[in-house]
């Protein structure tokens, strides 16, 4: 729903558990996601989050936030959720340790026996590889000084540009020629295929 109460639109769970499916669940057909005043927001549902058929639209469609609703707490799946999609992810579960994961997976606030969690997110962020966008840090942090947030991930190459201020972190991408971290990874495909083909002359 939005602000105002109006339905956005629905998600039904894409994979019911055997059980549910022996008691007549029907399994839901698509992984929609929703603009909203604060980025897009993708969701699924308990079982959902241990297949790539779910994951891996959430991740094509570039959502800045992904809820999970689950009767189980996820762990180091719903970690690796956020680090796969570059998204904030919202746990909410039936008991304590809900939480709030940022774009590169690290736990940003965690519900205990008051089973609460908040956290201010800044959606006007992005996930980099180190690869090819180290280099422009500095040039980046001399140029906007005040404007900008780095948030490390050193142990997986990563790190996250946060904006500051009203600018917005794509123009940042697009003035320093920086490249997502999804991006990459597609280019890094592409590649691999082209390079494969010029040596064994077939396709990849």
């Amino acid at each position: 729903m939005d602000r105002r109460g109006d339905v956005l639109g629905r998600y039904e769970k894409m994979f019911p558990t055997v059980m549910e499916l022996d008691k007549g669940v029907i399994p839901g057909t698509a992984v929609p996601t929703f603009e909203t005043d604060f980025g897009r927001v993708g969701m699924l549902i308990c079982f959902d989050l241990n297949f790539a058929e779910v994951r891996q639209p959430l991740a094509e469609a570039g959502c800045d936030l992904i809820v999970f609703s689950s009767m189980y707490r996820g762990g180091l799946q719903a970690q690796a959720l956020a680090f796969e999609t570059g998204a904030f992810v919202i746990t909410s579960i039936t008991d304590e340790q809900g939480r709030i994961l940022n774009r590169c997976g690290r736990v940003i606030a965690e519900s205990t026996y008051e089973t609460l969690a908040v956290a201010a997110i800044n959606t006007n962020s992005v996930a980099l590889h180190m690869d090819q966008n180290w280099d422009k840090m500095d040039l980046m942090l001399e140029r906007y000084p005040r404007q900008l947030r780095f948030d490390f991930h050193t142990r997986e190459a990563f790190y996250v540009i946060e904006s500051t201020s009203e600018r917005d972190v794509s123009q940042v991408v697009a003035e320093f020629g920086l490249e997502p971290a999804r991006a990459y990874f597609e280019r890094s495909r592409r590649r691999r295929a082209e390079a494969l083909q010029r040596w064994t002359g077939g396709p990849a």
